[in-house]
């Protein structure tokens, strides 16, 4: 149940809920743990956790842990701990052993000493238990923290990576005011070349997401004024419908006032005294002549009104196609915008990398004409920034493995042993 588990790992699956904190950077950024279910098969776990280096002075080298990155509170302990590592990290900035002349490098720093026993004790699972009947206590208690400290990784995470930014972003930003300097300089003429040739695909990119734009509202506009031509005409067919409909309802009550006229001629000339041969025949021919007429033009006025129903029924059809073209140009055209505007964003993405990555260049040189003492303030304020990130985040993975592996498994064992046993003494009772 524990293959393919990644060596970083220090984590109890079972004592795991919810999907583990991952990070976007592929260069950096693994999963910290492939299991979420709840197993009590713990074998292949170690404690605190696989692949750290534990030196002479029992300190361990988080350089082996995958980054996640983070910018999470994890207690007054943790940042004690990364005090430190912080000291260690402005000495190597300034490449003599101390101090007393930091310089910023706008690098990660991957390898930080830090105390096993210091870590461990800040680790919120508590003493483990002397006794077996106190493991299932102690089992649920690393259950719930390491819950709590997954969610904390999380945010720890979200925070490194926003550190980095903005550490990049600084970089870029100094590289643009430094750029006419360095154009000087032969060594970085490779690199500007294609840093303008980075900005000019970024400004091709978004020269056509202007065009597409303008294309887009071009097509709303023209199915637009298709749209309300349309509905115009449906509005005039519609109107002619309901007229033709009202003239042939009239045909038809004429055409049965004509009916009844003649009914009543016929019936007086079967009643007592009826009328003479000449009238009746005269009253017979108009009545005949008024009841053919009426039913011509009810039958006229009929054909008009079905030519109106299929006419009305055309420009319907046609409108509701139009509004299906008019939603799929809508669709089409958001999804080409979608495609630009990620094509722009990792354009800038890579275009502000490589300004960093040059700005790193720079720091490497230690040349103090290219870094005044306001700009590398700045920068290593940031390197400070990403350097205490890491470090929480660090903490809290290292916490994570700090727990009494013996004492969960038995605690869990005990809690399964337990139930098993209370299900079939009930179902003994239910029996007997």
């Amino acid at each position: 149940m524990t293959s393919g588990r990644n060596p970083a790992d220090g984590l109890i699956p079972d004592l795991v809920i919810g999907p583990v904190p991952t990070s976007k950077r592929r260069d950096r950024h693994s999963e910290l743990s492939n299991s979420n279910d709840f197993d009590v098969d713990l074998d292949g776990i170690a404690q605190p956790a696989p692949g750290i280096r534990t030196d002479e002075s029992r300190g361990i080298d988080l350089g082996d842990f995958d980054d996640h990155g983070g910018n999470a509170a994890i207690g007054t302990v943790a940042l004690e701990l990364a005090e430190p590592a912080r000291q260690l990290i402005v000495a190597e900035r300034d490449g003599t052993g101390t101090a007393s002349q930091p310089w910023p490098t706008g690098q990660t720093h991957e390898h930080v000493s830090l105390s096993v026993e210091a870590i461990q004790s800040a680790a919120p699972y508590g003493e483990p238990p002397q006794h077996l009947l106190e493991t299932p206590v102690y089992a649920w208690l690393v259950y719930r923290e390491q819950t709590k400290l997954k969610r904390q990784l999380t945010k720890a995470q979200a925070g490194f990576e926003q550190a980095e930014r903005g550490r990049d972003g600084a970089l870029a930003n100094w590289i643009d005011t430094l750029r006419p300097l360095l154009l000087e300089d032969s060594r970085f003429s490779r690199l500007l070349s294609a840093l303008a040739s980075d900005e000019v695909s970024l400004d091709t990119a978004r020269a056509e997401f202007d065009r597409t734009l303008a294309k887009v509202a071009l097509t709303d506009q023209s199915l637009d004024e298709e749209q309300r031509e349309l509905e115009g005409r449906v509005e005039t067919a519609n109107a002619e419908l309901q007229e033709r409909t009202r003239t042939c309802a009239d045909a038809e009550r004429t055409l049965a006032r004509e009916q009844a006229k003649r009914k009543r001629i016929d019936i007086e000339a079967r009643a007592a005294g009826g009328i003479s041969p000449p009238t009746f025949d005269q009253r017979t021919a108009e009545a005949d002549r008024a009841l053919a007429l009426a039913s011509d033009q009810l039958q006229e006025f009929q054909q008009n009104v079905a030519a109106s129903e299929r006419a009305y029924a055309a420009l319907c059809l046609e409108q509701r196609r139009l509004a299906d073209r008019k939603k799929a140009e809508g669709i089409a055209g958001s999804r080409h915008e979608q495609l630009l505007q990620q094509g722009i964003l990792v354009s800038q993405r890579n275009l502000l990398q490589a300004k960093a990555n040059i700005g790193r260049s720079v720091l490497a040189l230690r040349e103090s004409r290219y870094l005044d003492d306001l700009t590398r303030c700045v920068l290593l304020q940031h390197d400070d920034e990403v350097s205490q990130a890491t470090l929480r985040h660090r903490a809290l993975l290292t916490q994570l493995g700090g727990f009494d592996r013996q004492a969960v498994r038995q605690g869990l064992w005990l809690s399964i042993g337990t139930l098993v046993l209370g299900l079939l003494l009930a179902m003994a009772s239910i029996v007997c």
